[in-house]
């Protein structure tokens, strides 16, 4: 039985200047719980300085085609270069700062940031960084299709990266003219985020900047790209139906847990952090 598209999505680009420019699939937009964000961006100059997260682990996933890669540095001591390929993963938890910059001043970085809610159980944990380079990174390789295992599991191959929260994230690149089947969980809702090309997902027409929500029901869906090939995210995870309460970079449960961790942000429990660059 094939999953089918209940729900999609034309999404925008933001410009924000300074070589930055996003598109966010936002959740309240689609159900992509337990993701909070997934954000494609490319970035060629410094635009955010160091600054803190809590609550949550953000994950910075470069594609393999970017040209550039990113420096990233945090207040625990962590201080990596996510390559092309490469990912990342900031379990702020307790809290942490970090900055991420390009290595390279005008050399266009492409990639993901994806924020991974947090149950309450693992609100607060340990502030860590783990790191995978490229080639750490499987890849399921097929006579149409490139599948990278970004998190999760898919064809017998893992990722070397296990998120406190439970998910999955596939990077699907369909060739030209070409169809791939997906084998994907039973009653386990998939989002899928078309970055470019165009193509069918079992009988419906997709394109370029589109936010597609799967029906948890069914066990895959056949690709079928068209002449400049496909490529998108499919995402899914364990589901967190919690309250939260946003508070900027902190995500927390409740109103006074928001506002003691910005006390303790305050006072200086999540480390010092100085920029590395100018912005």
């Amino acid at each position: 039985m094939k999953k089918i598209i209940e729900r999609s999505l034309r999404l925008q680009r933001s410009f924000h200047g300074r070589g930055f420019s996003s598109i966010d699939l936002r959740a309240g937009i689609l159900n992509i719980n337990p993701y909070l964000i997934l954000t494609e961006f490319n970035m060629s100059q410094p635009f955010f300085p160091p600054h803190p997260h809590a609550g949550v682990s953000v994950a910075t996933y470069i594609f393999p085609d970017s040209a550039g890669g990113f420096i990233n540095r945090d207040s625990r001591g962590d201080h990596s270069r996510i390559e092309p390929g490469g990912l990342h993963l900031t379990q702020a938890g307790v809290g942490m700062q970090h900055e991420e910059v390009p290595e390279k001043n005008g050399l266009n970085v492409h990639g993901m940031q994806i924020w991974i809610n947090h149950s309450a159980e693992n609100r607060l944990s340990e502030a860590k960084a783990y790191h995978a380079a490229s080639a750490e990174i499987p890849e399921v390789t097929t006579e149409a299709a490139t599948i990278r295992v970004v998190f999760g599991e898919y064809a017998g191959e893992k990722s070397p990266i296990v998120p406190l929260t439970r998910v999955s994230l596939l990077d699907v690149y369909v060739k030209p003219n070409g169809t791939e089947t997906i084998q994907l969980p039973d009653n386990e809702l998939f989002v899928g985020f078309v970055l470019d090309g165009d193509g069918v997902l079992n009988n419906a027409k997709i394109g370029s900047i589109e936010g597609l929500e799967l029906s948890a029901s069914g066990s895959e869906i056949t690709l079928q790209a068209g002449g400049s090939g496909l490529h998108l995210l499919l995402s899914a995870g364990e589901e967190i139906n919690e309250p939260i309460v946003y508070g900027g970079p902190f995500v927390m449960n409740t109103s006074e847990q928001l506002l003691e961790t910005k006390r303790r942000f305050a006072r200086g429990e999540m480390g010092e952090l100085a920029p590395s660059v100018a912005f």
